[in-house]
């Protein structure tokens, strides 16, 4: 079923699938699709500042994605309803799990020539487990999901550190004011889609007593907060273009923060898993993408 399809407010259906439909559900709810999203904007930034691509961090980046992203759908549902990624997890816990032990075994053999950046990369690892830990059914992590106020911010910020601040750190690049503007345009970025994420949530977390901006403001102040969101990554790259960046790449890095602005409505409107899962996380890279294309052919 196409996203247009969706009922506003309802999961899509998983009867009547088309075969080439089943085969992009197992591509994006395998975490294969965000595993290349994390490795395309790492590398985006590694490029942007001319270092040098390290295979051995894009390894660590891409199995730490997949081992995380694998852990936290094998965890148990904190929704009432489950969702169809949420049913497909639960029928493929086999395949995760696999998953998730290539992800750990790819990420205990590329963090040992990593070793030395121990500081940059502990913070994230135990950050990233932290964000998932919410879903355990008990003891102290289902009060901190309760009450996991700032977590939205939260996720935008653990993105960032790990395909900003994370290339940066291990090209042993000295941080910048040029730095700072790319790491504030990725946040606000990054920001404004996790606050779409959490809206198409905002019902059900509600129902769980969950505490977040997202379920304590009210949604004309969520869409105001998501606009300013806009215009801060906006602006700090234009900031970067008056500091004689090329215009080529202040395009790359400002038109996905510019087809924001169009799908918010339709945002709010659909719950379709595909929507969030493909389009709005790819448009996370789309910035690299362009990049690329731009390095390559002009």
């Amino acid at each position: 079923m196409q996203p247009g399809n969706t009922k506003p407010g309802s999961f899509e259906p998983v009867t009547g699938v088309s075969l080439p439909a089943k085969i992009l559900r197992i591509f994006v709810f395998s975490n294969f699709f965000i595993t290349i999203c994390a490795v395309a904007m790492s590398s985006y930034t590694a490029q942007d500042f001319q270092y040098s691509l390290n295979l051995t961090l894009l390894v660590f980046t891409a199995s730490g994605t997949l081992c995380s992203y694998s852990f936290h759908w094998l965890l148990p549902s904190t929704h009432n309803k489950l969702s169809p990624r949420e049913k497909w997890s639960l029928d493929n816990r086999t395949l995760l799990f696999i998953l998730f032990f290539i992800g750990a075994a790819g990420s205990f053999y590329s963090i040992l020539p990593l070793v030395s950046h121990y500081m940059a990369l502990l913070p994230l690892i135990i950050l990233t487990f932290l964000y998932s830990s919410g879903k355990l059914p008990r003891g102290p992590f289902v009060f901190f999901r309760r009450y996991f106020i700032g977590k939205t911010i939260y996720l935008a910020l653990m993105w960032s550190l790990v395909t900003v601040y994370l290339p940066i750190a291990v090209n042993n690049g000295e941080w910048s004011a040029a730095h700072t503007l790319f790491l504030i345009n990725r946040f606000f970025f990054l920001f404004a889609i996790c606050i779409l994420f959490d809206l198409r949530d905002r019902d059900s977390d509600t129902l769980q007593g969950i505490k977040s901006f997202i379920t304590i403001l009210p949604v004309d102040r969520i869409k105001y907060l998501y606009f300013t969101s806009i215009a801060a990554s906006m602006v700090s790259g234009l900031i970067l273009l008056m500091q004689g960046y090329s215009s080529a790449s202040i395009f790359a890095m400002l038109l996905p923060v510019f087809m924001l602005i169009f799908i918010y409505r339709y945002s709010t409107m659909t719950r379709s898993e595909i929507w969030f899962y493909f389009v709005l996380d790819g448009i996370m890279m789309l910035s690299g993408l362009l990049f690329s294309v731009f390095t390559l052919f002009v």
